[in-house]
């Protein structure tokens, strides 16, 4: 395998950095290309590279060997320079370059899987047309008489719990960041502790299958925990690193509570309206379809929020120091324009496992119960795993601005090196945040028990509205910690494919990661 030499003459020379287009597909960038091999980054990286004696580069960079430090490479690959700029350059059949090559790998940002977006807008259509023709035929359901006593409750209920859910989370996000390690320990011990006490909860009741299952579950999760105790130190570093750099860049909250909240909010509504004016279609194909349509609109959103907050990590992680004005902004402009067919693809999938599920759970046939039960098992696994697989997918999307099946090979490749990894991983940070989650709708539910009984004095309604504050702010709570978790993954994506970005950019970070993490890079 031989390498082109460069001469004086083919030094990089610095480009402006265009805010509108993505960062991976900047001038004199190759958007084929990992951005640490990019021409546009420092000339000791580029060589560092090329370079087949040094680095064998016959092999992954990961698998490169680890004998002395990047940083201590430093005089060596110089004194290489020198050597190579100083030789004659020779031509090869490797370094003739056509300039029609060139300009097809350096391409300006392209739309990725536009069916999908196109036919996300048309299934939109047919709700809305069809809602149209029947919106005569509904029925009016008005009530003047309880609008006013309904509206005071709903208002009052729906401004604390939103209220509670966002200051909830911002506690949270501190204390991630101050006290990361000791809550990963916690809620996994506290999972532990909940499960034993269902399994004998479950005897005392006289359900011994129930006890048996939960006990099951028991011993299993204390045997994790020893396996995978030893993994929860670097589980930590990356939930303190995320937690630092959303402080820096709030505007992902902002986009999370704009989109992920009100939007999800309002198109909530708005799939009910439609499924009231639609009632009387008596065609159970309708009847899926529009549960289709909920499934996959609020997929999209919720997938436009993850890989707009994955953008902005990846942003972070590689242009530390040298970052774009309003990074949150502009990975919202590539996810809303550039990406958003392939978030529509990734999403489709979803949708169609959790339609089926649906389908299955609400059959009326009860003549093979238990064939029932083992495909609802089925469906809801294979429905955990497209979430888990397009989280990941979304983030290899956000940072090179490729297709969702391009995305999905890259991620097949991890899971195949660090799947384990990227489940434990997953595992250990999901269990602080839907920990955070769950207590911040407990305390919002209390907060507006306690105001409803003695503002009110309603009976026993307190309870309903008690309820129903802890869904808001439970819900809204995962939302904007939803930040929290896509920057854990973006973060693990990001160190797994270039390793030697942040040990240039932090060192610190870099000497933490490494001593924490069981793989070699």
């Amino acid at each position: 395998m031989s390498h082109q030499k460069f001469s004086s003459e083919d030094e990089f020379q610095p480009v402006d950095y265009n805010p509108q287009q993505p960062f991976y597909q900047q001038p004199q960038m190759n958007p084929q290309q990992p951005f640490y091999q990019q021409p546009q980054m420092n000339q000791m990286n580029q060589q560092y590279y090329q370079q087949q004696p040094m680095n064998q580069m016959n092999q992954p960079h990961y698998q490169q060997p680890m004998n002395q430090p990047f940083y201590e490479q430093e005089n060596q690959m110089n004194e290489q320079m020198i050597q190579d700029i100083e030789k004659p350059h020779k031509q090869t059949s490797d370094s003739n370059v056509d300039e029609n090559d060139l300009g097809d790998k350096f391409k300006k940002p392209k739309f990725n899987d536009v069916w999908a977006f196109f036919l996300f807008i048309a299934h939109l259509v047919v709700l809305f047309v069809v809602t149209t023709r029947f919106k005569s035929n509904s029925t009016d359901y008005n009530n003047d008489s309880d609008r006013s006593y309904s509206g005071k409750y709903v208002l009052t209920v729906l401004i604390l719990s939103m209220v509670c859910g966002v200051i909830g989370a911002f506690v949270w996000i501190q204390l991630m960041k101050k006290y990361a390690k000791g809550l990963i320990k916690f809620t996994f011990i506290a999972g532990i502790v909940f499960t034993g006490l269902l399994a004998i909860a479950m005897f005392v009741l006289g359900s011994v299958v129930g006890g048996i299952i939960f006990l099951f579950c028991f011993i299993i999760s204390i045997i994790l925990y020893r396996v995978w105790a030893k993994r929860i130190p670097f589980s930590a570093v990356l939930l303190v690193y995320v937690t630092k750099t959303l402080q820096k860049y709030p505007a992902m909250i902002t986009i999370a509570f704009l989109f992920g909240v009100v939007l999800q909010i309002a198109w909530t509504f708005a799939w009910i309206y439609v499924a009231i004016v639609t009632y009387n279609i008596s065609s159970k194909y309708w009847a899926i379809y529009i549960v289709f349509s909920y499934f996959w609109t609020s997929g999209v959103i919720t997938n436009l929020i993850h890989t707009t907050s994955s953008g902005t990590y990846a942003s972070y992680y590689f242009l530390k120091g040298n970052m774009p004005k309003d990074p949150t902004f502009q990975s919202f402009k590539r996810a809303i324009t550039y990406s958003f067919g392939s978030i529509c693809v990734g999403s489709l999938i979803v949708a169609i496992i959790k339609t089926l599920r649906w389908i299955a759970r609400v059959s009326e046939s009860n003549d093979n119960g238990f064939l029932k039960c083992m495909c609802l098992c089925f469906l809801n696994c294979l429905d955990w795993l497209a979430e888990f697989f397009n989280q990941f997918a979304y983030a290899y999307i956000s940072i090179y601005g490729i297709n969702f099946l391009q995305a999905s090979k890259k991620t097949f490749n991890l899971f195949k090196e660090r799947g384990l990894n990227a489940l434990i991983n997953d595992d250990l940070i999901n269990g602080v945040v839907n920990m955070a989650a769950i207590s911040t709708g407990i305390f919002a539910g209390i907060i507006s028990g306690i105001i409803t009984y003695f503002a009110f004095n309603h009976d026993k309604i307190w309870i309903a509205f008690s309820l129903i504050s802890l869904l808001i702010a439970l819900f809204i709570s995962l939302v904007v910690l939803e930040t929290v978790t896509s920057g854990v993954t973006t973060f693990f994506v990001c160190f797994a494919e270039a390793p030697e970005v942040i040990q240039q950019l932090d060192p610190n970070l870099s000497q933490k990661l490494r001593s924490t993490y069981n793989f070699r890079f």
